[in-house]
């Protein structure tokens, strides 16, 4: 796991190694087992629509310098949008050769009237440029672009387009599996969609792969033996691999007919982390009472390696009086598994009121047994089923059904430490429910509580103003950061340990990392005091295209690619959700970034894609206009709303 620093303004400063958080054995009712909430998604269901390309430029260097050139099909006349980001961008010279026509520069294209050119910063605090060149009126046919970027040697660059038949032909791609371990190939399924795109014959494609263990390109297949179906349906597909331990990004790059029968290309980028094979599950789980109201599940582990931090979950199962198998509750849990006398294990906990609910004493059963990386999230190994043999169960699964209760879902506290416990009236009803209440204050003080303040991905610094906020207040600094959700929630709780209580705001990566800590660790967010735990404003709850880019200043983040989050997602139980306020935000009037909204579907913040940045289970705050999601965007940054902060330091938990 990666150390870090992190700054907290005016409190203190945590050094690299702090101690880690006490995770929860936490729990979900079988609601979000039935209705899939906490269930892996099908790889398939993953998939990343594309209307447009995004292609690496290849640098070469000749007489006068350094320079990139490429062709492109357009396929039909009407507006083309382009985009180059590279560092120095601005500084580059480029001329584009319509069909039948002789090259001419951009400065040309623009004193013509032909086209319009934008510089803007590619993110928060990049140094790179997005350069933009808008045309109005594009012949259809082959577009050669050359981009010269003068006698230093360029960095890497993109260059982006989005053509006026964008929506006639649609790439869908994928990552075929979970499992992305280091000994075995992965696979990477690509279709192109369209009245001719399906046709045999019509597509053709490549996957450009780079991994720490190189870099390479190779086809995509439709022959059914690829993991494309069946040979000659229009599916195309690829084994990658096996690849070395580290990050990885597959850019599948596919060209097609339109209904017309024009050429187009098309682009979906995949980034993702390859684990090497840590575990197995050793397909044997025993139970053990710890007390009248707790069974502890001891899965059986079979070590590949030195033990590691490992994510346990697990369906529990078990039959009612009518013979019928019933959910009883969905377990999970984040440690390092124990060795005791030969045997490694990790264990989840099992309230034995969830029993009493379910109306069952047994048998009991496991399904959908997972381990997973905490914080790449990559599946380990997994099991359907593991029946778990008859046994002792406490005593609190043989009384009378009752409400579910705060500790049934987060587990009893630490030692010296008080309950979670909310207010009645919570998201599943009774007594100390939890999800939507407001606090006990029991065992604390109001000026031992604040509200901490939080910024996202890659942040050069703290970016709400003072102003809007009152004290007592923490401001959590980890400047120009990559942190996973695991990583950065830790860090969050380390910032607040000098509190009893403290309620959250966060921007983009601030939103999740708080969902995280709330629903994995404890820590003092669960001793809030406020109508609104968590507050979030353009976060990326589902993920965002451009994540998976390779682009951003800080590098690919996990936790943010849209095949990435949503497994991050499905280990989020629905009383946390509820527990979390929030905001999305798109521009008015100009895109708020040119370059990025070649890429996201609209609305959109610049970042962020309305639709992806929706949790669903929380509460939805509103969608509003005029806002992007950070500075040097067309309008200013989400995070200086004033009105929207006020409400929130007013609603605010502390």
């Amino acid at each position: 796991m990666r150390r870090s620093t992190a700054l907290i303004v005016g409190l203190l400063c945590i050094a690299p190694g702090a101690v880690a958080q006490v995770a929860r054995y936490l729990a979900a009712p079988p609601s979000d087992i039935l209705s899939g909430r906490v269930v892996l998604p099908d790889p398939a269901a993953l998939d990343v629509a594309s209307t447009y390309a995004v292609l690496d430029l290849s640098w070469r260097r000749g007489a006068d310098g350094w320079s990139a050139a490429i062709e492109v099909p357009v396929e039909r006349e009407g507006p083309l949008s382009l985009g180059l980001v590279g560092l120095g961008a601005e500084g580059w010279s480029w001329t584009l050769a319509a069909p039948g026509d002789a090259p001419r520069d951009v400065e040309q294209w623009a004193a013509a009237g032909l086209a319009r050119r934008s510089v803007e910063p590619a993110g928060e605090d990049d140094p790179r440029r997005a350069v933009g060149l808008q045309l109005d009126r594009a012949g259809a046919g082959t577009w050669r672009i050359t981009v010269r970027a003068g006698v230093a040697e360029p960095g890497p660059a993109w260059l982006a387009l989005r053509t006026a038949g964008a929506t006639e032909a649609v790439l869908h791609s994928h990552v075929g599996t979970h499992r992305l371990l280091s000994d075995r190939a992965i696979p990477i399924v690509a279709r192109l969609e369209g009245p001719a795109a399906g046709a045999a014959g019509a597509a053709a494609g490549l996957a450009r792969v780079e991994s720490a263990g190189g870099a390479w390109t190779q086809p995509l297949w439709d022959d059914g033996l690829h993991a494309d179906g069946a040979a000659g349906d229009g599916v195309l597909g690829a084994w990658v691999g096996p690849l070395v331990p580290g990050a990885a990004r597959v850019a599948v790059q596919v060209e097609g007919l339109t209904a017309s029968g024009a050429r187009c290309v098309r682009t979906v980028h995949h980034a993702f982390t390859v684990e090497a094979p840590a575990v197995l599950l050793a397909g044997w789980a025993n139970g053990a009472v710890l007390d009248d109201t707790r069974l502890e599940i001891e899965v059986a582990l079979q070590p590949l390696g030195p033990l590691q931090r490992l994510h346990l979950s697990a369906e529990v199962w078990g039959t009612d009086a009518g013979g019928a198998l019933v959910p009883v509750a969905w377990l999970s849990h984040i440690g390092l598994p124990a060795e005791t006398w030969g045997t490694t294990s990790l264990a989840l906990q099992l309230d034995g009121r969830w029993l009493s609910r379910a109306g069952t004493t047994g048998p009991l059963e496991l399904r959908r047994v997972r381990v997973q990386d905490p914080d790449t999230h990559v599946l380990l190994d997994e099991l359907a089923a593991l029946p778990l043999p008859a046994g002792a169960l406490p005593g609190a699964a043989y009384g009378p059904p009752g409400e579910v209760t705060t500790e049934m879902l987060v587990g009893p506290p630490t030692p010296g430490s008080p309950p979670m416990t909310l207010a009645p009236g919570g998201a599943l009803g009774g007594a100390g429910a939890i999800g939507g209440g407001t606090a006990v204050a029991t065992q604390h003080f109001p000026w031992l509580r604040a509200l901490m303040l939080s910024h996202g991905y890659c942040s050069s610094g703290n970016i709400w103003p003072a102003a809007d906020f009152s004290e007592p207040k923490v401001v959590f600094l980890d400047p120009n950061a990559n942190r996973t959700n695991d990583e950065f929630a830790q860090l969050l709780a380390q910032a607040g340990a000098g509190k009893d209580g403290f309620g959250l705001v966060g921007h983009s990566q601030g939103g999740l990392a708080a969902l995280h800590l709330l629903t994995y660790y404890q820590s003092g967010l669960d001793y809030a005091i406020g109508p609104r735990r968590i507050q979030s404003v353009a976060s990326p709850y589902q993920g965002t295209p451009l994540a998976s880019l390779g682009s951003f200043a800080c590098g690919v983040n996990d936790d943010m690619t849209t095949s990435g989050a949503p497994v991050w997602l499905a280990g989020i139980p629905s009383w946390a959700r509820k527990e979390v306020f929030y905001w999305t935000t798109q521009n008015s009037g100009s895109a708020c970034n040119f370059f990025t909204n070649l890429i996201l579907s609209s609305p959109n913040d610049g970042t962020i894609e309305m639709v992806k940045g929706q949790l669903p289970g929380a509460h939805s705050m509103g969608h509003k206009l005029g806002w992007c999601h950070t500075t040097g965007m067309s309008n200013p940054a989400s995070y200086t709303d004033h009105v929207r902060n006020a409400e929130m330091n007013a609603q605010a938990a502390r």
